[in-house]
């Protein structure tokens, strides 16, 4: 590699020559050129801030909808009638996360929370309305690490989805939405950028360039909303004019120099993504399983696939080679390099357990890509296993693509496997959004296991979770059980539980787990003997 970047080392006084008249000629190109795109901008940047308007004035309307209904409830205040009326109200809604009731300051109850032990003190708002709508932008949520915008009004409040606005982003432009009193210019920003002022205007068209940039502001009075949207002019294409698209010509000349700057940056993800690559293709990646038992009994019934890799001798986590080879479009690989490996490392097994299922984690292309579905199909079909044998997770950020998750979903389902949502909770789902996507397992996440046994306020969001998978006909697996007391209190609900966690059992070989469930078979044959022969029974376990 040092010998083929030597010829470039020794041409560097060319390329620095090459690099300062292409700027010279960028500036000028773009002096002469900002007229005109700024005018060729002008249209397509009016028709993206009314489309945010009308979202923004659904969105809103929705909230203060969902408030006068809840103020308007007949039920006794935040009584369990007053809480599922509520939560029917949440099914319905698509961009509200939680309903609550408030009182002298401290938010009682919630569709989420249920009816909290502790009243929660709401914070102060930021903006409060002539007609008493109170404003929270930018509030912690109670039974999550995000934030959002709450509304409230009268005895009730919304928290609106965080997510609301993420299919209408529409690079170059960026935008902000803000609500409140249009008229007197008090104004908080509920969704978008945070490094922008509000509006100077409450005209219907406001338009401004300066610092580079081109703006535009509308606002309507009637709804209290207002939108900005922007973008830098370096930014702005106007392909169809030559003067811009010599602009383009030199910009690019640029670029290339600005890339081989960010060579540097960028080698640290694509030296990674190579030693992945030649891991995977010589099957230095591994793949470990951690059981899921039943917790009414401690039986291993299934079991998660997971892959592990150690580069250089150094643990490289999952989270970090996963997310960046998402990025670059290698996701798909490892998805059918641990398929592939469940399918022969497990296949046997699968074949003589056959309510025994192994699960594997895609991500969202995966969802898209034929090739998934073609290996998914041939390996089942070689190694003789039914799909139920092989379980789907997909995480909640896989599914931020509901018309691809729902498809995606409902075809492997027609298959015949299992689809479980995994995390359930980080991603502070609708319950409208779950229904959507009519999944069959649903995967509590750890960070609300860990509250189980403690005074944390997060911790009564587990029942309503349960209750939630219960509405919806889901089979339920808690995730991160790792001590005696999480164990007991999901084994004494009246619901049949999965769990999985290191009390149950670390990951483990594909070798380690057969071992394990050989065990647990000789067990129940030995207590079926004794059954017979009238001998006192032994207890069984795990065996890890």
């Amino acid at each position: 590699m040092i010998e083929r970047l030597r010829p470039v080392f020794r041409t560097m006084p060319i390329v620095l020559l090459v690099a300062l008249l292409t700027l010279v000629g960028g500036w000028l190109g773009h002096v002469l050129g900002t007229s005109i795109r700024i005018s060729s901008d002008r249209q397509e940047m009016t028709s993206y801030s009314q489309q945010l308007l009308e979202h923004a004035v659904s969105v809103v309307g929705e909230a203060n909808g969902a408030i006068d209904a809840a103020n308007a409830s007949h039920y006794t205040f935040c009584s369990h009638a007053e809480i599922e009326l509520m939560r029917n109200m949440l099914f319905e809604a698509r961009n509200l996360k939680d309903i609550g009731r408030v009182r002298d300051g401290h938010l009682v109850c919630s569709t989420i929370l249920g009816n909290s032990s502790g009243r929660l003190p709401m914070p102060t708002p930021q903006i409060v309305l002539p007609d008493g709508t109170r404003i929270y932008p930018d509030t912690p949520l109670a039974v999550s690490n995000s934030r959002a915008t709450v509304v409230g009004r009268g005895n009730a409040n919304v928290v609106i989805d965080p997510r609301a606005f993420n299919t209408l982003n529409h690079p170059p432009y960026r935008y902000a939405i803000f609500f409140g009193d249009v008229q007197n210019d008090h104004l908080a920003r509920i969704f978008g950028n945070a490094d922008i002022a509000a509006p100077l205007s409450n005209r219907a068209e406001t338009w401004r360039l300066a610092d580079g940039r081109l703006r535009r502001d509308t606002c309507d009075t009637a709804s209290g909303l207002c939108v900005a949207v922007w973008a830098s002019l370096d930014d702005l294409d106007a392909s169809s004019n030559g003067i811009v698209n010599a602009v383009m010509l030199l910009g690019a000349a640029l670029g290339a120099l600005v890339a081989l700057v960010g060579i540097d940056f960028r080698r640290r993800d694509q030296s990674l993504m190579a030693r992945l690559s030649r891991a995977l293709s010589r099957e230095e990646v591994m793949v470990l399983y951690q059981p899921v038992v039943n917790v009414a009994d401690g039986r291993i019934v299934a079991a998660e696939a997971l892959v592990r890799w150690q580069s250089n001798g150094d643990f490289v986590p999952p989270d970090i080679f996963t997310a960046i080879a998402e990025q670059k479009g290698m996701a798909g690989r490892i998805t059918r390099y641990v398929l592939d490996h469940v399918i022969d490392e497990m296949g046997e097994t699968l074949r003589r357990h056959d309510g025994f299922r192994v699960t594997i984690n895609i991500v969202a292309s995966d969802l898209k890509d034929p090739k998934f579905f073609v290996a998914l199909d041939e390996g089942l079909r070689h190694a003789g296993l039914k799909p139920r044998q092989i379980g789907i997770e997909l995480t909640e950020r896989s599914t931020a693509d509901s018309t691809a998750a729902i498809e995606g979903i409902a075809k492997l389902r027609s298959r015949g496997h299992v689809v479980y949502i995994d995390d359930f909770g980080t991603g502070y789902s609708s319950l409208s959004y779950l229904g959507e996507l009519n999944v069959d397992v649903l995967k509590m996440d750890r960070a609300f296991t860990r509250t189980v046994g403690t005074d944390a306020v997060t911790v009564s969001i587990v029942p309503q979770i349960i209750d939630m998978a219960i509405k919806h006909h889901l089979a339920i697996v808690v995730e991160g059980i790792e001590t005696e007391a999480q164990a007991d209190y999901f084994r004494n609900l009246p619901v049949p539980v999965m769990g999985q966690g290191w009390y149950y059992g670390k990951p483990v070989s594909a070798d380690r787990l057969k071992k394990l469930l050989e065990r647990q078979d000789g067990i129940v044959t030995l207590r079926k003997d004794r059954k017979r022969s009238g001998r006192p029974l032994g207890k069984a376990g795990t065996g890890q």
